[in-house]
Formats: C-alpha cells, structure tokens, sequence
C-alpha cells in the first residue's frame, strides 16, 4: 500500500510585500498564473518516464503541479511549474516548467525544461523530438541512481502518528542550510527552506514508512532537494536524508558545520546523468 498527498504552494511573487493590489488587476495577475499553469502542465505531460530497467517499470506524472514559482532575483523574469512522477506513492523523479522572456523579443518567452532523478535506480525519458538552443536535444536516459541515501544517526525514534513524524521530518530539515556557491555566472546565495515539503509519502515496496520532499528555493525557485525517509531496517526503523540539485549551479548542503552534500556546476544536454536541462525548447507569446 502507498500513499502520497502534495498540496500545491501557488505563490504569486508580486503580491509578496507589495501595496494591495485592485480587484482588475489581481483578476489580470490571477488569469495569468491560471494561463501558465495550463501551459506548463501540458509541457510536463508530452514526457513518459519509466524506470530503466528490464520491467521498465512506468512512472505516474501527479497532473497537477506541486510548486508555482517565480524569480525576481535572476534577469529576464522567470516563472514556472514543478511536476512529479511517483511509482507506488515514491517521488522518482521532479521536473519544472519554466519561462522567461526572450532577450531578442519581449513579446515571447522562451521555454526551458529541468528535469532531476529522485531514483535510487536508472530513469529514461520518452518524448518528441526537441531543438533546443544548442541543436536536437538528446533523451533523458539517467544510467545511475538519481540520489544516495544515508542514515540519520542522530535522529529522534520515529514518532508513533503521521502527525507526529511530520513535525520530525520539519525538524530534521530544518537542521539543514543550503547555499549556491559562487561561480563564473553567480554570486554565492544562501538558499531559503521551504516549511512545508512539497510532498508527503509512503510506499510499501520502497519499503518507505513515512517520507518528505523538502525544498531549498532562491526567492521561490527550488534549487536544492532534501528527501528525509523513515525506511525499514533489519534493526527497525531508520531516518535517512538524500540530497539532490535543481540548478546546474553549485549547491552544498550543511548540518551545522559539517558538510553533507555537494555538486559542481552541471553540464547541460548531457542526456545520461540524473540531472538535464533543456534549454529554449519552445517559445510561448507573453500575451496569447
């Protein structure tokens, strides 16, 4: 038996520490988001993930998007969707649907695809042939797990109810910071974790108990993932703790000041490692 529930966080960035908007224009700003969101979803929907393996087993794509976000803090006006494939209630994989407006015309905004494995198996991708910026774009086939799972072991005995290992899985994320570190393109940011995960879970064949999606955003753009998991163990039940980029920038993650996590700056359009980007793959009229 799995479950598995996400409550959409739909955040319209300009209403955040803004005067209060009129009615005419909250409908303009609310038609908008309603616009995009049907856009992304149908971007999310064009690709069938499965598990690379000999059952190839197929991921289910959760319809509706986990997280509306923008992100006023890099140029050119970035919004846009994140999405989740499960199998058995486990998120295996996570893509976003974004946009920003095309520096050559500011009518149109130019579609980006990002797509990381949540997997501790191979993923593969099934999709229409795409161009994107840099020419066709090659298929998603991870040939490696997505994440690393570790213990906790300083970790609390997991609590008896639902409510009680939610608000221990809180606390457990909340014992993490995230940073992008600099680059050549980007100042070091320290990044934001949101309170409530994105998704909530179990799976009886992951033999997961109880688990959390959480996630780091720049503004409300997620950047970096944090799985925690009660799993069965031969000794009982044991806390774990996975972390995973969604950027290609550098990302660490720290537990006071020990680091547990850390990446390099990705490559793009590199089909066969657990994270891909597909950069301009489409374009959309900002006024259609």
């Amino acid at each position: 038996m799995a479950t598995a529930f996400a409550i959409p966080l739909v955040i319209l960035l300009s209403q955040v520490g803004a005067e209060p908007a009129s009615d005419g224009v909250k409908s303009a700003e609310g038609n908008a988001l309603k616009r995009w969101a049907e856009i992304y979803s149908r971007e999310a929907a064009a690709y069938e993930l499965s598990l690379g393996r000999a059952d190839a087993a197929k991921l289910t794509l959760h319809t509706l998007p986990v997280l509306q976000y923008s992100n006023p803090v890099r140029p050119t006006d970035q919004h846009g969707a994140v999405y989740l494939w499960t199998l058995d209630g486990r998120p295996e994989a996570i893509g976003s649907m974004w946009s920003s407006v095309d520096p050559k015309d500011a009518r149109q905004r130019a579609m980006s695809h990002e797509f990381q494995s949540l997997s501790l198996a191979p993923l593969e991708s099934r999709h229409a042939r795409r161009i994107g910026r840099k020419g066709p774009v090659p298929d998603w086939k991870a040939n490696e797990p997505g994440i690393a799972l570790r213990p906790l072991t300083d970790a609390p005995a997991p609590g008896k109810t639902v409510t009680q290992r939610l608000r221990q899985m809180r606390q457990l994320a909340a014992g993490f910071s995230a940073s992008i570190t600099a680059s050549d393109v980007e100042v070091a940011s320290d990044l934001r974790l949101l309170p409530q995960p994105l998704l909530r879970y179990s799976s009886e064949s992951a033999g997961v108990i109880d688990g959390a999606l959480f996630a780091f955003v720049l503004a409300t753009d997620p950047e970096c993932l944090l799985l925690i998991e009660l799993r069965e163990a031969a000794d009982g039940p044991v806390w774990n703790y996975a972390a995973a980029r969604f950027t290609n920038r550098p990302l660490k993650l720290m537990k006071g000041e020990q680091e547990m996590w850390s990446c390099a700056k990705a490559e793009d359009y590199v089909g066969n490692r657990p994270y891909f980007l597909y950069l301009g793959v489409g374009r959309h009229d900002e006024l259609e």
